[in-house]
């Protein structure tokens, strides 16, 4: 990976003489005051030369200087002005504020050259700090993330210096060797100049970013990962609140550890600090939930919370987080058992009793009663239970009428209440199409249960029952409040909803909920890396629910989206791991522990939405990530039943320029036929039994029980082999066939075995022998296979199933460039497709992709092959798109020159031929000279010897 990324980053080759920079540690420490005056300076990595946003270089001072010691990344600054500039603009003095506005450093960390996932600081001219953890290579940000970096400036007149310093143990160190990547901006306001160390200004694409090695560190003992605790109140004593804490952590290492784990609880206001710690035994890589001695504080409201790892004998650390945490409490409260979903009787589930617990954190006392009832919102009392106990509580539905009412509860002590309690309920008339959460976690819709095979995208997914665009036929998810209309962005990053935005939510959601294909409202896409605060997405779910309770909710999140807990009801998550083209199958590690870290927080956690997983339809490579390809139909198919088995209840499908991947239109439309077929069996309820097993704690498993036969749906959560020996209580001797390998496998006594899983591999075993009437998986990894061989013609020299697989591009100009790359998406004229209907744009349109210059009306055009190595050259096939070529030259590149060695005049036809005598070249292009419109469009350039 190291020198395929170098060959994007500098296009240099070996005998170029370019060498990777190298940093070593420093000895001492420097005091981060801005100065640069420490002695570590001296003897620090320097990088120096910045490249101006599109052409050119910074003519001025800028310098970046790095070191590091066993605990902390060190980086200092330097920074001068261009000429007429006049004052420094530092306006940002506090963490967190939008110092990208300022004069400012911006710094990206991807420790171990991901590719993917990377750290993002910035630091301005006061030294105000920016954070925040980036995804996908780049195109997505979460700003919630805190690390304790710590920066200093100092500004001298034009100019200012900084110093950063970036704790390893905020930074997750995932990873092994001693090279990190490393890319540093510059952004320079009034004169205005934007400049990176990436050729061509390049700022947030990991696969550009420049490698550095020499990071001698202690890698696992900053890879530990902590997720958000759980906090719960318990019982008063003495005035003081007693409450109990757990969080999730996870042992990175292949060897059992012994950690200290220590919370401490930061009352906003002041007062007394909550503190816990306990010493703790890992076994090797667990995810594992640490309860915590019982904690005590004197007052609720909001904490600042922080979990920590360390080691016992030196108390080094290893991991710290922070959290912010509302403790909220009541001495008597009501939790609403049933109904279970959205507080809300539906007419199709057929309850006939509400069932709640009454809780009380008061202190015993024999002369205390309790009693609880239902009233509607005037006071009316509607049916009524004195002289209970706290506890669980039962009340008839059928006295209850329509519409909103609530649950009371009371304590009484001489008649006087001393303690009080409500909780809303409502009863809803029948609405045709009403969709609801069954208790399995399944969702209903007019009481049948369903399963969603849904599609954002541009409509060329096959097979599908639910669509984000309006399509007869089909259930709606409808993203009417994600864009449909303008003020909803800046509804979503405030604080509070004014009467207007309720107002306005209200309206929205009213105009759409009596479309009867809606199934859900899709709210937003990523608010956990959008700076969409977990308590305004509540405020907002609140407002659509209560004018619409009849349909879900739907957000998507990158992360796991814990935050956002009692949201919405729908989490549409995609992981979204990085594709290197190299790989036969991608490291699906970052997805597995993303679903176990949903599931077993989920164990401890009310709230928690239901997972539809989205698999990626469309190649991040022409989003501008560097070594990428799109998923294969193995991939889709893995990656989406390993979410099933962790308890997904939908299959999504994220899917732009579909009819270009044989991929997509061919192996999408196989796995949904695979899903229609085994309906019946994921609508089942799981078959729960104990001594369940798959011998292996790396493969998880759900099993499923239709009648007689068993279902037993398989994933390997690691990337090493992982041998099973499955027990399924009941199944006694059978046979059982591998879906869709094939082949078969022989329980007996309950228990049987298979070859070893390997990198991920999901199985599915059943003792349904039926033909469901698929193909078999190598039969549909041919057929994609047939398709792109047909389009690698014999002979072809430019052809490349994946962008850089014989050469690279560029263009004159190019009207789908992405995050300012500007060979990005220029491959797809050697992708072997030739003709379709030309996409609008690299990203979020159908069609297929083509060259399009991006300056209209404006010629000459031109776009340039450059090969690997030299090729011999004698006739070139031209594949004009929308008919736009109507003369031009085919140059080959010849002693330091460009040299015409064919013409085309008056271009017609689909394509056109041009031939020449043979010329060898690592360089060729496409010269036009006249169009028949105002842009030059290219699909496809062939090359032959021939």
């Amino acid at each position: 990976m190291m020198k395929r990324i170098m060959a994007v980053v500098f296009f240099l080759s070996a005998a170029s003489g370019w060498c990777m920079p190298s940093v070593s540690p420093c000895s001492q420490a420097p005091v981060i005051d801005g100065k640069l005056d420490d002695s570590c300076w001296k003897t620090a990595l320097k990088l120096d030369k910045f490249y101006l946003r599109g052409k050119g270089t910074l003519d001025f001072t800028t310098t970046v200087r790095i070191t590091y010691d066993e605990k902390n990344l060190y980086l200092g600054f330097e920074c001068g002005s261009p000429a007429g500039k006049k004052a420094i603009v530092a306006d940002v003095t506090q963490k967190g504020g939008r110092v990208f506005e300022d004069d400012s450093m911006e710094i990206m960390v991807d420790p171990f050259r991901t590719g993917d996932r990377y750290y993002h600081f910035i630091v301005n001219a006061n030294g105000a700090v920016y954070d925040a953890v980036r995804g996908q290579g780049g195109i997505v940000s979460d700003g919630t993330w805190n690390s304790e970096t710590c920066a200093a400036s100092k500004i001298r007149g034009t100019a200012w210096t900084s110093e950063v310093k970036i704790p390893f143990h905020s930074l997750e160190l995932q990873g092994k060797g001693n090279v990190w990547s490393f890319n540093f901006a510059r952004n320079i306001y009034r004169p205005n100049r934007l400049a990176s160390i990436v050729p061509g200004g390049v700022y947030h694409s990991a696969g550009h970013f420049i490698p550095v090695r020499g990071f001698h560190i202690e890698q696992d003992r900053f890879a530990w990962k902590i997720v958000r605790p759980q906090i719960t109140p318990g019982k008063m004593v003495r005035d003081k609140m007693r409450f109990s804490a757990n969080a999730q952590l996870c042992n990175p290492t292949a060897a059992e550890q012994e950690k200290i784990v220590s919370l401490v609880m930061i009352p906003e206001n002041g007062r007394k600090i909550a503190a816990a710690e306990k010493i703790v035994k890992f076994k090797a890589n667990e995810i594992c939930t640490v309860d915590f001695p019982e904690l005590e504080s004197d007052g609720t409201g909001t904490f600042r919370v922080f979990l920590s790892v360390r080691d016992p004998k030196y108390r080094r650390l290893h991991n710290r987080r922070e959290f912010f945490h509302t403790l909220n409490t009541a001495p008597l409260a009501i939790r609403l058992l049933t109904p279970w979903y959205r507080n809300a009787i539906f007419a199709t589930q057929n309850l006939k009793e509400v069932v709640l617990e009454l809780k009380t954190i008061m202190t015993p006392d024999p002369a205390r009663q309790y009693h609880a009832g239902i009233r509607d919102l005037s006071g009316k009392v509607i049916v009524l239970r004195k002289n209970v106990k706290p506890g669980q509580i039962k009340f008839p539905v059928q006295p209850l009428p329509d519409g909103k009412m609530e649950i009371f509860a009371q304590a009484v002590k001489d008649g006087k209440t001393v303690a009080s309690a409500v909780h809303p309920l409502r009863k809803l008339p029948y609405r045709k199409g009403e969709v609801w959460l069954d208790q399995e976690g399944f969702w209903r819709r007019d009481g049948k249960r369903i399963w969603i095979i849904g599609e954002w995208g541009d409509k060329s997914t096959k097979g599908v029952n639910a669509s984000f665009n309006r399509i007869p036929g089909l259930l709606y998810i409808d993203p009417v409040h994600a864009w449909g209309y303008p003020e909803r962005s800046a509804m979503q990053k405030k604080n509070e909803l004014s009467d207007a935005d309720k107002a306005l939510l209200r309206k929205h959601t009213r105009e759409h909920a009596s479309d009867p294909n809606l199934f859900a409202f899709f709210l937003v896409d990523e608010p956990d890396f959008r700076g969409i605060s977990p308590d305004q997405m509540m405020r907002i779910c609140n407002v659509i629910r209560d004018e619409d309770p009849y349909h879900p909710i739907m957000y998507n999140t990158y992360s796991a989206g814990l935050d956002y807990y009692g949201s919405g009801e729908i989490n549409g998550l995609h992981v979204y791991p990085k594709v290197d083209k190299k790989l036969k199958r991608i490291n699906l590690a970052k997805v597995a522990e993303v679903l176990r870290t949903i599931r077993n927080y989920n164990m401890t956690h009310r709230g928690a939405p239901s997972i539809a997983y989205f698999t990626p339809g469309y190649n991040n490579g022409d989003c501008g990530t560097t070594n990428c390809r799109i998923y294969t139909f193995d991939e889709t198919r893995t990656e989406n039943l390993m979410a099933i088995v962790m308890g997904g209840k939908a299959s999504m499908f994220y899917v732009w320029t579909g009819i270009q991947y044989p991929e997509l239109y061919i192996g999408n439309t196989e796995y949904i036929r695979e899903i229609k077929a085994m309906e019946e069996v994921l609508l089942t309820d799981d078959y729960k039994v104990k001594e369940l097993s798959s011998g292996n704690p790396q493969i998880e498993m759900m099993v499923k029980k239709v009648g007689n036969e068993y279902w037993i749906f398989a994933a390997s959560m690691d990337e090493a082999k992982q041998p099973p020996k499955f027990r399924i209580p009941g199944l006694g001797s059978r046979k059982l066939q591998v879906f869709r390998e094939s082949r078969t496998v022989q329980s007996a006594g309950d228990f049987f075995t298979d070859r070893d899983f390997n990198n991920f591999d999901v199985r599915i075993y059943t003792t349904d022998m039926r033909d469901f009437g698929l193909k078999p998986l190598a039969e549909v990894e041919k057929e994609i296979e047939q398709v792109h061989a047909k389009q690698k013609k014999p002979g072809n020299l430019a052809y490349q199933r994946y962008e850089g697989d014989c050469l690279k591009l560029s263009a004159s100009s190019n009207r789908f460039m992405c995050r300012n790359i500007p060979e990005s998406n220029l491959w797809h004229v050697t992708d072997g497709i030739t003709s379709g209907p030309p996409a609008r744009s690299n990203h979020g349109y159908a069609g297929v992709l083509v060259w399009k210059d991006h300056t209209p009306n404006q010629v000459p055009d031109w776009i340039e092959l450059q090969f690997h190595h030299p090729v011999k050259v004698g006739r070139a096939i031209v594949y004009p798109a929308l008919n736009s070529l109507k003369a031009y030259e085919f140059q080959a590149w010849q002693n330091g020159q460009w040299k015409t060695v064919g013409r085309v005049k008056n271009a017609a036809g689909k394509s056109q031929t041009v031939t020449f005598p043979q010329v060898s070249s690592d360089r060729f292009r496409l010269w036009i000279t006249q169009n028949n419109g105002p842009d030059s469009a290219l699909y496809e350039l062939e090359l032959y010897e021939k």
